[in-house]
């Protein structure tokens, strides 16, 4: 089944970490709450978390707006690759993140995004003109995830 392509893109920022300690503290949901704002819960419904076929809800709280979001896991093969399906209310969209190392205690985390779904009329109308604000808070997410990653955090490879 070939994936509509209706949205489209990556970021990408260094972190000072090794692609093993990136993985590990990326991986950990009990310590995503202190690095992707707003978050409420990230509950597992289904599955083995982390693994294929898993499936969570997470509920996020941004201002007075709560969204909702369900993660199925497609495939997690970290610090190379872990590839997620996400719905919400009005789109669908596949994230898929790297930790490429590019040196000793360095690597390149990358988050690619691929909007693949538009549910209603009016997201279909304006998600082509948020590409903008949806790049912006993924970045922020990311630095987020970089300042605390960065943090020294006993029990994590170095």
């Amino acid at each position: 089944m070939a994936l509509n392509n209706l949205m489209r893109f990556t970021c990408s920022i260094d972190l000072n970490v090794t692609s093993a300690k990136a993985a590990v503290v990326y991986s950990d949901r009990r310590g995503k709450k202190h690095w992707i704002r707003g978050l409420q819960s990230h509950e597992l419904l289904s599955g083995e978390g982390g693994l294929p076929e898993a499936r969570s809800r997470i509920v996020i709280k941004r201002g007075n707006s709560v969204s909702q979001l369900y993660e199925t896991i497609r495939f997690n093969r970290l610090p190379t690759e872990h590839k997620a399906l996400y719905q919400s209310k009005y789109a669908v969209y596949i994230m898929t993140t790297r930790f490429i190392a590019i040196g000793d205690s360095l690597c390149r985390y990358e988050c690619d995004i691929n909007y693949t779904r538009y549910i209603g009329l009016l997201p279909k109308l304006i998600m082509p003109f948020l590409l903008f604000r949806f790049k912006k808070q993924t970045l922020a997410t990311m630095l987020s995830f970089k300042e605390y990653v960065e943090n020294e955090k006993p029990g994590l490879p170095d």
